[in-house]
């Protein structure tokens, strides 16, 4: 705290506004490739390397946020998994893909043609 009578004896104090959100990234125990081909056509393949072991859950939400596939898949071994998704019956458009593992998730954008 500063005191000064030059500036009408006004105590300033420093504020810190951090909030506590944590960034997903840094401490997710797994990573998530962006899918390959982007912009899909008929399939699509996530990479998903992984430090824990356990279901891993895929989700594929549209931009409205409706859910229009979901899958489970259980990491029995540390390192590379690899999910392999059949795109030819959605709409083309923007959709979004979520990987979770425990509590952690990360959230990545693919184009469908």
């Amino acid at each position: 705290p500063t005191h000064s009578p030059v500036n009408n004896n006004i105590v300033y104090l420093p504020l810190d506004l951090t909030v506590g959100i944590e960034n997903q990234y840094a401490s997710a125990s797994f990573e998530v490739s962006q899918n390959m081909p982007n912009p899909a056509t008929g399939e699509t393949m996530i990479m998903v390397n992984t430090e824990v072991l356990g279901p891993v859950n895929l989700t594929l939400s549209n931009v409205l946020g409706q859910v229009v596939y979901r899958t489970t898949e259980n990491a029995n071994h540390f390192g590379s998994h690899t999910f392999k998704l059949n795109v030819s019956n959605l709409e083309p458009g923007i959709y979004f893909y979520t990987v979770e593992i425990g509590e952690k998730a990360v959230t990545r954008k693919m184009l469908v043609k």
